[in-house]
């Protein structure tokens, strides 16, 4: 699974729509601001439709709200 947008955010929680790379199936979900939940928590996220997660060509997102910032 991969971010496809944003819809919304308070502080690093946020709320988006996630798509599978496989099947385009898209989930509404929720998800934490920070690297690990870019770098390790997506990535190894599995599509309910499909079953799949993501490979090691999709290419990770980064937080929009840098880590040493606090908010």
């Amino acid at each position: 699974m991969h971010i496809k947008k944003k819809t919304s955010q308070y502080r690093r929680d946020f709320r988006a729509i996630y798509q599978c790379e496989h099947c385009d199936h898209e989930v509404d979900s929720y998800g934490y601001d920070d690297a690990n939940f870019h770098q390790n928590v997506v990535p190894a996220m599995e599509c309910p439709a499909c079953g799949e997660t993501a490979d090691a060509m999709t290419p990770t997102t980064t937080p929009d709200v840098p880590a040493h910032v606090v908010i």
